[in-house]
Parts: C-alpha cells; sequence; structure tokens
C-alpha cells in the first residue's frame, strides 16, 4: 500500500511536469496535438494495464505479475539512463 500510495504521488508530479514540458518544446501549431496524444496513451496505459495484469495472474500467479511490473520499470529506468547519458553526450559535443 505504502508503494502504491508513492507511486501515486509520483504520477502527480510527472503529469503537470509533462504537460508544461509538451508546451515548452512543442510549436505552438501542434501542442494541441502533442498533448492529446500524452493524454490518449495515458489513459489506454490505464486501460492495458490492469487488463495485463489480470491475463498473467490468469495464466501464472499474481506474484508474476509483481515481477513483470518490476522489468517494465526496471527496462524504464534503463532507457530513460540511456536517453539521459546520451542527451550530456551531445550537449557536452557540441
Amino acid at each position: 500500500m505504502l508503494f502504491r500510495f508513492m507511486f501515486g504521488m509520483v504520477v502527480g508530479g510527472i503529469i503537470p511536469c509533462m504537460t508544461a514540458y509538451i508546451r515548452q518544446v512543442a510549436p505552438l501549431s501542434m501542442q494541441g496535438e502533442v498533448l492529446g496524444y500524452n493524454v490518449s496513451f495515458r489513459f489506454l496505459g490505464n486501460v492495458i494495464g490492469p487488463v495485463m495484469g489480470g491475463l498473467i495472474s490468469g495464466w501464472y500467479n499474481i506474484s508474476t505479475v509483481f515481477f513483470v511490473t518490476s522489468a517494465l520499470f526496471l527496462a524504464a529506468f534503463a532507457l530513460l539512463w540511456w536517453s539521459v547519458r546520451k542527451t550530456e553526450t551531445l550537449l557536452s559535443s557540441s
């Protein structure tokens, strides 16, 4: 329950930051479109996540859901770390 609460706090902080970032980076003529994609994919994840969790727990067991979720978080962290390192390299070389 504590981790679910902490995850909710993080998501509550990420959503306004993502919106502000999109408003800052996207051209004015495309901001509505990009913000629409952002919201659409967020809600798509809110549907796909529980469905996949139910399927995985039905096929295997409930413990497997937590392992798959942990693997997804680890993969997202690795992708973010790689992306930040690549951006830092590009910025320092120019």
